[in-house]
């Protein structure tokens, strides 16, 4: 049976993330303390016996100058004794049942192995870029900037600044506010990281994050808010860190729109790469496609009618039809089963990753089934990219 837990079991949840998850205690408690009681977990349960868990953690997200409410979903797991028996499978449609009721557009996670979420029909939209470096900087040029520790910090000036710089930057990004800002200090605390807010000349420039990972002083969570000022953001930021903590190896990560300021070996005297990754990180899944018409556009005019298939939620599938153009888009579901003649068909797992900007994970181009009108559509529909989502739960 699955049902909604009720806010009295923290102790009982505790204990099975640990088992399960081998979190540190300092994190467990800070997720407990931080985030359970302001979720949906539901829990798969045999009388009295809890056997899995899903957690459906709130955002806001920043869309096409729109706000918009979505579930994060963590602590997918099941007790070992109760594994390969459906539990998850259950769990997981019950969420999309849930949010669909709520007529949210989509979901996502972050997955421990894709393996386990591509048959339920999640599909990559967002990478983040991964180089680890050795800096041997040479540069004593502080211009002006200065770098203070979260908790001394008002985080009040920061909000208004770096959620406009999200609106004009990505298709789609998490909106931060006071609280947002106080809980990542907190969640940084718990991995015996530091936070650290960043201002040039008294002006506020951007933050981010470091903490020991292996033989690594790893820097995440970075923001600048200006994009002509990255490569001297950089620049300090490393030097700061190198006169603060001395490592010899670095490891940087970036946020998708990083791509083209990418650090480049001898960019700042003696910098070394080791190497740099690509990695994809945040898995989409949607759970109302009518409701994603909003936030959605096409570079030329379209319209065509499409077979949607959908294998976990029954009544998303069916005919649609699909109007849009540089203005906005209209998705109106017009019948559940044929008689209805269609431009093509296209399972809900292609159309995740084509509006989520992996095209590439299913295909190169159009299917094969579909005629002139669908095509046009496939090729003009604009991607819901470049994506920042920095939080792990």
């Amino acid at each position: 049976m699955i049902r909604l837990e009720e806010g009295n079991q923290r102790e009982e949840l505790f204990e099975m993330w640990q088992e399960i998850f081998h979190d540190t205690i300092p994190y467990t408690q800070f997720y407990f303390d931080e985030v359970y009681g302001k979720n949906e977990i539901l829990l798969e349960e045999d009388g009295e016996e809890l056997r899995g868990m899903l957690h459906l953690n709130p955002y806001t997200m920043l869309m096409v100058d729109k706000e918009v409410d979505a579930h994060y979903i963590v602590g997918v797991s099941t007790k070992e004794d109760y594994r390969r028996q459906g539990i998850m499978r259950s769990l997981l449609d019950e969420s999309f049942r849930m949010l669909r009721k709520k007529k949210e557009a989509f979901t996502y996670l972050m997955p421990a192995d894709e393996a386990y979420y591509l048959p339920f029909s999640f599909r990559f939209g967002m990478v983040q870029y991964e180089q680890e470096l050795e800096p041997g900087l040479v540069v004593h040029d502080e211009k002006g900037y200065t770098f203070t520790r979260a908790a001394l910090v008002d985080p009040s000036e920061y909000v208004f600044i770096e959620n406009e710089y999200k609106k004009g930057k990505f298709a789609m990004a998490t909106k931060v506010d006071e609280d947002y800002l106080r809980r990542l200090d907190v969640e940084v605390k718990s991995e015996f990281g530091c936070f650290f807010y960043v201002k040039k000349e008294g002006k506020p420039m951007g933050r981010f994050v470091v903490y020991a990972e292996d033989d690594f002083l790893a820097i995440s969570q970075m923001v600048c808010y200006e994009d002509a000022c990255r490569e001297e953001f950089l620049q300090q930021m490393l030097q700061f860190c190198d006169e603060r903590y001395h490592f010899r190896q670095y490891r940087i990560t970036y946020a998708e729109d990083w791509k083209e300021n990418l650090l480049v070996s001898k960019q700042f005297g003696q910098i070394h790469i080791f190497q740099t990754r690509t990695h994809p990180i945040i898995m989409f899944r949607i759970t109302d496609l009518e409701s994603l018409a909003p936030y959605l556009k096409a570079k030329e005019e379209v319209s065509c009618i499409l077979k949607v298939e959908d294998e976990q939620i029954a009544d998303q599938a069916g005919y649609y039809r699909f109007v849009g153009d540089q203005n906005g888009m209209t998705i109106q579901k017009i019948a559940e089963e044929a008689p209805i003649t269609a431009d093509g068909s296209v399972s809900i797992d292609e159309l995740t990753a084509r509006i989520f900007g992996n095209l590439d994970q299913v295909d190169k181009g159009p299917k094969e089934s579909f005629n002139e009108a669908a095509v046009s559509f496939w090729t003009n529909l604009s991607t819901l990219a470049p994506i920042e989502i920095p939080e792990i739960v």
